[in-house]
Parts: C-alpha cells; structure tokens; sequence
C-alpha cells in the first residue's frame, strides 16, 4: 500500500483534530477528578505542552544523532516511525480514565495525609497520567517531517492541515462530542482516531517501494536547518 500526498495531509488533519480533542478531554477529566480551578488547568496545560516540547526536541536530537552514527537504514520508513508513535497516543489515550481515576484516589490519600504537598502531588500525578501520550505527541512532529521528506509533500501543508485539524477537533470536542457522547465515549473515539492514522501508516510504509533516500534529503538541506524538526 502507497500514500498519495492527499492522503498523508488527510492522516496530518486527522492526527492533529485527536491532538487537540485530547488537551479538550484533559481539561475536563482534570476538573472532574481534581476540582476545577484555574491553577489546575494551568498545571494541565503545562503538563502537556512541556511534554509536547520534551518529544518534539528530544525526536529531533534522536534523528540527528542516528544520522551521525551512519545509521540512515533506521530512518527509511518514515511513516513506520510516524505510525509507531500515533499507536502510542491512541493506546494511552484508552487508560485516560482509569489513569484519573487512581489520581483521584491520590489525590484523597494526599489530602489527608500531607495537604502542604496537594499541588506539587497533582503536578506529578498528571505527569504520570498525561506525560507518555504528550511526549509521544510531541514526538509526532520531527516524524512528520521525515514524511514530508521521504515522500516528496509540502512540510509547510502538512503542519498546516495539522494545525487545521487540531482547531476543528478542539471545537468538535467542546461543543458536540462530549455534550453529546460524554466523555469516555469522546475519548475512545479520539482513540480511534489515532489507531486508525496509525495503522493506515503502518500499511502503507510496508510498501516495496522505497522513499527517498534520507541522505540524499540531507544532502540537499541547508547545514544551518540540519538537525532542526520544529
């Protein structure tokens, strides 16, 4: 099976709507489980944009030291990698609420115990909870780029529909799908979403035909972008 560039900026809009419907389900199993309060939807907020950061940066660094150990052979297949990664986000997104779940407990056992330490206990407890699928998120973006290049699609689309798909999921998921399904049927199918992308990718880099040679995208990158996947 082989992508057509169509259908790869179909996989970014699609992955980028269930990006964002899981920062909307955050939110809300954040307020439910925890209390809703300013403070811990900041502590949320954060907890997923640094592990976003921490994926994208440390995906980045990841490739480029493969790249300086001559080892190009692991990044021929892009979209394995890219699949991989959205398999991650669609499984963990499944343990969301049974994840709260056990935070709520802790947060009860920490309250009575040792209340001074509540919000550092719900920063580290959302860390836990939220911190594999932010990263592996996160994580998503160098890959796409290895896509882009590997596939010959406009990188700069590519994170736009992403972009575009993230706004309408955030939207879909706030004002119609967990008014109307709730939250755990909104969140298994944010799930579904993601494993789809996944395995759509999955197929289509067991294609026989090979994608460009990723020494010769290097070779024809500027040296000062080099390295960089933000």
């Amino acid at each position: 099976m082989r992508l057509s560039r169509g259908l790869i900026g179909l996989l970014a809009f699609l992955a980028g709507s269930a990006a964002l419907s899981w920062e909307v389900l955050w939110q809300h199993c954040s307020s439910l489980f925890l209390g809703a309060s300013a403070l811990g939807a900041a502590i949320t907020l954060a907890v997923m944009m640094v592990g976003m950061t921490v994926g994208a940066v440390g995906g980045g660094r990841l490739i480029g030291w493969i790249r300086a150990r001559g080892s190009d052979d692991l990044l021929v297949r892009p979209l394995r990698i890219y699949a991989g990664l959205e398999a991650v986000v669609g499984l963990s997104g499944l343990l969301l609420l049974p994840g709260f779940s056990v935070l709520e407990w802790f947060d009860r056992w920490l309250f009575v115990t040792a209340p001074a330490a509540l919000q550092l206990g719900h920063a580290v407890g959302l860390v836990a909870v939220l911190g594999i699928t932010a990263v592996a998120m996160g994580a998503t973006l160098p890959a796409l780029r290895l896509v882009a290049s590997a596939s010959g699609a406009s990188l700069s689309r590519l994170y736009g529909l992403n972009t575009f798909g993230a706004a309408v999921g955030a939207l879909g998921v706030a004002f119609f799908a967990v008014p109307a399904f709730g939250i755990e049927s909104t969140s298994h199918l944010a799930a579904a979403v993601n494993l789809t992308v996944a395995l759509v990718a999955f197929l289509a880099g067991r294609g026989t035909g090979s994608p460009a040679p990723i020494a010769a995208v290097v070779a024809a990158t500027p040296s000062r972008t080099r390295g960089r996947y933000l």
